[in-house]
């Protein structure tokens, strides 16, 4: 729940200054961020070697995301150069290990024209060391011009305001890459609001997010939707007894919407006096909502009807 009054905080404070972007300001950010994040994956038709420092780099980049994985390849050809300028030698497979990176990891077009210079070098000690530099100085300059997640969360607001086939995919594919949960939250939020085609895809894959504010959001976004697709994904959801309270309230608010007989059984059984109250309030108005019946939190009666329906009996 901290996480939802976090989204709210944010959203507000932005909105009580006015959003300083524009739509296109907040594609363009989004879409710079997005091109990094593709760091995170191998180039078409490479891969780093097992235990290679290209294969770490990559390892950091998809436990903390891209940003780490830089941060590590910094460091790495920062100490390359230290140890060349103090007239020593750095291992032969930690230099190759620094330009497998070139070729098996997918980098920034800023980072990646920084390994040119140590190509060209040749092996002279002197100009390694000179381009080891010129990769962790673009390294850098890079990691300080990259969005930070606040600025992230401004642009997914200003395209969200736009109907832009662009800010949509945009959106889409910022929610698969972002790793900041609030912004996948946000992410789905401006989809929903542009009626995107790509929100149910998002949303699909948002309720099967570890962090429970963009779980929420992708079943706010299925239910205002009315997202049918997603059915076996918000029934699985509702039924499952370790997921939380607010997120099974919402799950059967979605139901509700999608309005699907099948998903009947279940709601029923939630109306068990073991089941917190809020999900067996929002369960009987989802039965309400599907069978235009209502035999109130009367959980046998509810049973007793069903049993007649698929004996083909009336209401």
């Amino acid at each position: 729940m901290a996480e939802m009054v976090l989204v709210a905080s944010l959203a507000a404070s932005i909105a009580a200054g006015g959003c300083s972007m524009s739509s296109e300001d907040g594609v363009r950010v989004m879409e710079e961020y997005i091109s990094a994040a593709g760091f995170l994956k191998p180039a078409a038709g490479t891969a780093a070697a097992e235990g290679s420092l290209a294969a770490r780099v990559a390892a950091r980049s998809s436990e903390g995301g891209f940003e780490s994985g830089l941060r590590l390849l910094g460091r790495e050809v920062s100490r390359m150069a230290e140890i060349i300028e103090a007239g020593g030698t750095p291992d032969s497979g930690w230099v190759s290990g620094v330009a497998a990176v070139a070729g098996s990891l997918s980098l920034p077009p800023e980072i990646a024209r920084s390994f040119e210079g140590l190509q060209a070098a040749g092996g002279d000690g002197a100009k390694t060391a000179v381009a080891l530099s010129g990769i962790a100085a673009a390294i850098s300059d890079w990691l300080d011009r990259c969005p930070d997640p606040m600025e992230r969360f401004e642009a997914i607001l200003a395209a969200g305001e736009s109907e832009s086939p662009d800010a949509a995919l945009a959106a889409y594919r910022l929610f698969k890459v972002d790793r900041c949960s609030v912004n996948r939250a946000a992410c789905l939020s401006a989809l929903r609001k542009m009626g995107a085609e790509q929100a149910g895809r998002a949303s699909a894959d948002g309720i099967l997010d570890p962090e429970e504010v963009v779980r929420i959001e992708a079943l706010r976004t299925i239910r205002r939707l009315r997202l049918g697709e997603c059915l076996p994904a918000v029934s699985a959801t509702f039924e499952s007894t370790t997921e939380t309270v607010e997120v099974r309230r919402e799950c059967a608010k979605a139901l509700a919407e999608i309005g699907d007989m099948g998903s009947v059984p279940a709601l029923i059984d939630a109306l068990s006096e073991k089941e917190d109250d809020s999900i067996r309030i929002q369960a009987l108005a989802a039965l309400r909502r599907i069978t235009s019946c209502d035999f109130g939190l009367r959980k046998p009666l509810w049973k007793k009807w069903l049993e007649s329906q698929s004996k083909g009996g009336g209401k």
